[in-house]
């Protein structure tokens, strides 16, 4: 019973509970999503429960992308938003932490797309929703506020819709605010 309770004493001395935001650039990947949009931009806030070297979060984005101009399509806009649960590993838990992290969930996406044809505008818009993952790389940087600095790579396979697979690498920077 005493090892049990020191054990329980030292994970909760241990446990960090934070909250997060960043925002970044993000760079479609593939030829089905790179061929009709440009670089986006977009953000997500956070929250992770540290023990030790361990982070479990849940984080939920929302990222714009343009269109690219076409022949046909006089303005597209595709939005993706993500609520993902993840799991980093951080190899130093000191001042620099340095992690590698892998998360799945869902991924809501938005196209909305508008055609001009001798003035005459039509537009017309689809929502989906898709199970993807996402592996993440970077570090966090500070004792108490903490700089985070990361490249994830959001992968949505093709699903049975009207979207192509929609990968795109997201460039972040932003804050983690501890709580406890």
């Amino acid at each position: 019973m005493t090892i049990a309770m020191v054990g329980l004493f030292n994970i909760k001395s241990n446990a960090q509970l934070s909250l997060g935001i960043n925002g970044g650039i993000c760079l479609p990947q593939n030829s089905d999503f790179s061929n009709g949009f440009s670089s986006g931009f977009g953000g997500s806030v956070n929250a992770e429960f540290n023990i030790a070297k361990i982070g479990i979060g849940l984080n939920a984005g929302d990222y714009f992308f343009k269109g690219k101009d076409n022949s046909t399509v006089s303005s597209a806009t595709f939005s993706a938003i993500p609520i993902i649960l993840d799991v980093k590993y951080y190899f130093f838990p000191i001042i620099f932490k340095p992690f590698i992290g892998i998360g799945g969930g869902m991924y809501n996406e938005h196209l909305k797309e508008t055609i001009t044809v001798l003035g005459t505008s039509s537009s017309s818009s689809a929502s989906e929703s898709h199970f993807g993952f996402a592996p993440e790389i970077g570090f966090a940087l500070g004792l108490h506020t903490k700089l985070c600095v990361s490249a994830k790579y959001n992968i949505v396979p093709k699903g049975s819709g009207n979207f192509g697979n929609v990968d795109y690498l997201s460039l972040n920077l932003g804050l983690i605010f501890p709580l406890i």
